[in-house]
């Protein structure tokens, strides 16, 4: 098992100057660019060239003060075992993952030759499933789940055996990275993160000619290579039984890969929540715009209303003053005139906003909409 060692910032910072690159290259698995490349990123200043030499001989150079960057983070290297000159210094993401998984104590991904006595009630139910000894659940909606159920294997009878050791393996320390399996109607899941991904075995089968009585016909026979497929659609993969390489030693890369999708969607999930929180706050703002754009509407609309109530109103009485005067001085202001005088200030008070003054015969009537209709 290759061991990782942790390093803050700072303590990098001050082993750089402690010892020279070499002393990086022979104890851990990376090599001179790769180290330089990991200083560089974290801002880790190397000694100058000549900086050692001239160290030898008690010319010691000046080091930089280390200064804290804001968001520093952990450096991981790899110790060196002897014999292996690999180069983790330039990891994918991927590659990453696998060592972490290879480096964790809970972590066994060893073999058996056979199943132990005890195994989990998973492999008990796959087993199972397969013999037809047990059926799924048939009231299930789609998106309905429970627990234990069995991994969907579809192998020949040959191969259950060797199925079932490996999924055992699987399960087990796939539970021991701290996830868990969940069951529905037509397939089985692995749930890491709370995201879910089908996951089933199945035998690799070849098409075979065959002669039959009216000719030639075809029939598919298992391989013996066993396949693991996990997710669905976009986010699927498959890891197959290789000459070199046999599924066996493939499940840290397909726990890896479980834990990077899982990782990569939920914060996929995240962002699309914000995103829908912020449209929804969006669409909140917009909304209260707009009915304070309407209240305000429905202010202005009132007062303009009502100005131009009380100018309809100063109008007709200045009107009926004026009227008044000219009936007087033509002495014409008999009592017909005085009561359509009257009227007219009944009216006036009617139409003005300032007024409380009510008209029995016009109060159905809205005297902004009369107006309009009069004019």
């Amino acid at each position: 098992m290759i061991e990782q060692i942790t390093f803050s910032r700072q303590e990098l910072y001050s082993l750089v100057w402690e010892h020279p690159l070499s002393y990086f290259t022979n104890r851990y698995m990376v090599s001179y660019p790769s180290f330089k490349n990991i200083c560089k990123e974290n801002d880790i200043p190397l000694p100058p060239g000549g900086y050692w030499s001239k160290k030898k001989f008690g010319k010691e150079g000046l080091q930089p003060e280390y200064s804290k960057l804001k968001n520093e983070k952990e450096i991981v290297l790899y110790l060196r075992l002897e014999g292996d000159n690999r180069d983790f210094g330039y990891l994918t993401k991927m590659d990453k993952k696998i060592l972490e998984i290879d480096a964790d104590p809970k972590v066994n991904l060893t073999i058996p030759e056979k199943l132990p006595p005890k195994v989990d009630p998973i492999i008990k139910a796959t087993k199972k499933w397969f013999k037809k000894e047990i059926k799924v659940p048939e009231k299930l909606d789609y998106y309905d789940r429970y627990s234990p159920g069995p991994i969907r294997c579809y192998v020949s009878e040959k191969q259950l055996k060797r199925s079932l050791i490996i999924l055992s393996v699987l399960v087990k320390n796939i539970k021991a990275r701290g996830h868990d399996f969940t069951f529905g109607r037509y397939h089985s899941f692995v749930k890491l993160y709370g995201i879910e991904f089908e996951l089933s075995i199945s035998e690799k089968k070849k098409r075979i000619k065959i002669q039959g009585k009216y000719g030639s016909d075809y029939k598919s026979e298992p391989t013996g290579m066993l396949s693991i497929q996990a997710g669905e659609n976009f986010y699927s993969k498959a890891w197959n039984d290789a000459k070199t390489i046999k599924l066996d030693g493939k499940l840290s890369t397909i726990i890896a890969w479980l834990e990077i999708e899982a990782e990569d969607e939920r914060q996929r999930e995240i962002k699309r929540k914000i995103r829908e929180e912020e449209r929804k706050e969006q669409e909140r703002i917009e909304r209260e715009k707009q009915e304070l754009i309407q209240q305000e509407l429905k202010a202005f609309n009132d007062l303009y209303k009502k100005s131009q109530l009380w100018h309809e109103a100063q109008k007709l009485r200045k009107y009926l003053r004026k009227l008044e005067e000219q009936l007087e001085k033509d002495d014409q202001l008999t009592q017909e005139n005085i009561e359509m005088l009257h009227f007219g200030f009944q009216k006036a008070d009617w139409l003005d906003p300032f007024t409380t003054n009510e008209d029995d015969l016009f109060s159905n009537l809205d005297p902004y909409n009369l107006l309009k209709k009069l004019i």
